[in-house]
């Protein structure tokens, strides 16, 4: 018994058991001990570089328009200083105005504009765009008048120069911001009765004159005419062919004219709302009949009227009713 207790302890001491010998428990490894983290070092401010403003952008209401149409141009930022806009091909150049600082303007075309490409030219104090605009052709029917000799000497009278002078130089000046909201009336109530389109090709006893500046609505005479928008009375007398004649500034270079009246309700310097009587129909003038001659300008170029009526200008319009062909 005591040899096998002295075993025992001598298997003790040397890490035995007497169920076997166990080696000792590996220890796990020692993860490394990381480096201190450096101390974020203060960065210096960083400058923003500075970005050039955006130049405008040339806006065109429609890429197209049909020969006596009207197009509308746009920047779509306000621009300071004088901002030009150069139509080549055109004789008579937009004007510019201003809708909420942005400038804008109407660029009218006459009904014997050449078919084709216009190109366009914007310029303002440290900026140039450029642009255009294609004129599409329309087929105008003619407007052949046989009229006295009298009629004929009226037409033709060389005295007409100057007043058509002193209406475009009217015409070249007006009120810097639309006065209409939005489409226009028509001149005369009721049904219309048109006997000449605008832009149809004028021969006059025989001979090609021109081409018609407006719309002829024929009508009783002494039949109300009405301001198809809200505008200033700009001219209202007697002119050698156009007879008693009224002109209404709308705003914008737009204008509106009515010819061969028999009476006026207006005087210039007055204001007209949509609706209110102007004048009354009449056969004064150049004129076969009685019949109110209505024209529409953008500046002193005729445009087709028509499209007034069917939206407001600055939006899309159509174009104007025909005659079959």
């Amino acid at each position: 018994m005591k040899r096998l207790a002295a075993l025992a302890l001598v298997l003790f001491l040397a890490g035995c058991s007497i169920g076997g010998a166990k080696s000792p428990p590996t220890p796990p490894p020692q993860a490394a001990t990381p480096p201190p983290a450096a101390e974020p070092q203060p960065q210096p401010p960083q400058t923003p570089v500075p970005q050039p403003p955006r130049q405008p952008k040339v806006i065109l209401d429609r890429p197209q328009v049909l020969q006596g149409d009207t197009g509308v141009l746009r920047l779509d930022l306000p621009v300071a200083g004088e901002v030009t806009i150069k139509v080549q091909g055109l004789d008579q150049q937009p004007r510019v105005f201003r809708l909420d600082g942005r400038p804008i303007a109407f660029v009218g075309f006459p009904a014997n504009a050449r078919v084709g490409t216009y190109p366009i030219s914007v310029t303002w104090p440290g900026g140039q765009a450029e642009t255009a605009i294609e004129v599409v052709y329309k087929q105008f029917t003619e407007d052949r008048l046989t009229v006295t000799a009298e009629q004929e000497a009226t037409y033709y009278d060389p005295r007409q120069a100057e007043e058509w002078a002193r209406v475009f130089a009217l015409r070249a000046t007006g009120w810097p911001a639309p006065l209409w909201d939005g489409p226009f009336r028509k001149p005369l109530e009721g049904d219309l009765h048109i006997t000449t389109y605008f832009g149809e090709i004028r021969v006059v006893n025989g001979t090609e004159t021109g081409r018609h500046s407006g719309m002829d609505f024929g009508a009783d005479e002494g039949t109300p005419i009405v301001a198809p928008a809200r505008g200033r009375v700009l001219m209202a007398e007697k002119l050698i062919v156009s007879g008693h004649t009224i002109i209404l500034d709308h705003g914008m270079g737009l204008y509106t004219a009515y010819y061969h009246l028999s009476a006026y309700d207006v005087k210039p310097g007055d204001w007209v709302e949509p609706g209110q009587r102007i004048g009354r129909v009449g056969n004064t003038g150049f004129s076969t009949g009685p019949h109110l001659h209505w024209t529409a300008t953008i500046g002193n170029t005729p445009v087709d009227p028509w499209p007034l009526t069917e939206a407001a200008p600055l939006g899309f319009v159509r174009p104007s009713p025909q005659t079959a062909q």
